[in-house]
C-alpha cells in the first residue's frame, strides 16, 4: 500500500472507532493516535484515545480494516468505572 492508501485506512479506522463508542456506549471520544500494524501479520489498526474532556478515561482499541469492525478494546480503570457507572459491562461481547 502507498502512503495515501494507508492514510485513508487510518481515517476510516478512526471514524469506525468513534462511531463504535457512540453507538455502543453513547460516548463522545477523541482519537489521539493510530498505527497500522504490519499487514503481513494482521489487517488491523491500533487506536488510542479518551472521552471528550476527560483525558483520564483512556481506551485503546483495534479496528480490522478489511472487515471494518472493532475487534478488541483495552481501557484505563477510569474508563472501566465510567462504563460500569453507565450500566455497561465492558467485558460483555
Amino acid at each position: 500500500m502507498n502512503k495515501n492508501e494507508d492514510e485513508a485506512l487510518l481515517q476510516e479506522a478512526e471514524s469506525i472507532a468513534i462511531q463504535h463508542m457512540k453507538e455502543k456506549y453513547d460516548l463522545d471520544v477523541v482519537v489521539t493516535s493510530e498505527k497500522k500494524l504490519p499487514s503481513i501479520a494482521v489487517a488491523e489498526i491500533s487506536l488510542k484515545g479518551h472521552v471528550v474532556d476527560h483525558e483520564e478515561q483512556r481506551f485503546n482499541l483495534y479496528v480490522n480494516y478489511e472487515r471494518k469492525e472493532v475487534t478488541s478494546m483495552g481501557m484505563s480503570e477510569e474508563f472501566k468505572k465510567l462504563l460500569l457507572d453507565k450500566g455497561y459491562d465492558p467485558f460483555k461481547k
